[in-house]
């Protein structure tokens, strides 16, 4: 039975966001179906790909925002290549890069963090913080995750520097 509270407080630090409710933070880093002792008793979880689903909306959901708001074109390149973003390989690099792998809980029996887990548990863990602070919360993560594409950037410091006379 796995004790996960060291790897929620990794988890927090890396993130910048501190759970309210933990068991979201535990739902997020679990990647098998299991249970943890938490709070002096057994917590069922559930693997994390239906938290993943969510957290994949979420980013999606800003990624998409920030697009609209900067009036960029639909064109096979602007929106294409942003969505890349939320891409498994992506993902995964920017959870490893981060550090997110040592959070992340495995079956027993399973030594490595796959890509496909990696990408999986940064997904949950923005659906996560989503469900325990709401959309601001999970778009600051997003943020300091780096979460974002060079389009975005690029357009966004452009447009928020005052005008030259």
């Amino acid at each position: 039975m796995a004790r996960v509270l060291e790897e929620v407080t990794e988890c927090e630090s890396i993130i910048g966001y501190e759970f309210r409710e933990k068991r979201h933070a535990i739902r997020a880093l679990f990647a098998y179906t299991g249970a943890c002792q938490y709070m002096d008793s057994i917590f069922g979880v559930k693997k994390n790909d239906g938290l993943a689903i969510y957290g994949d909306i979420v980013i999606q959901d800003h990624l998409c925002r920030q697009w609209l708001d900067l009036g960029l074109t639909k064109g096979m390149w602007e929106w294409t290549q942003i969505r890349q973003v939320a891409s498994n390989t992506n993902l995964a690099s920017i959870g490893r890069a981060r550090g997110l792998d040592a959070c992340v809980v495995l079956n027993p029996g399973t030594v490595n963090v796959t890509d496909s887990v990696m990408a999986t548990t940064v997904e949950a863990i923005i659906g996560a913080v989503a469900l325990d602070g709401g959309r601001a919360a999970a778009e600051q993560v997003i943020d300091r995750l780096n979460v974002t594409h060079e389009l975005l950037t690029a357009v966004k410091s452009t447009t928020l520097l005052p005008s030259r006379p």
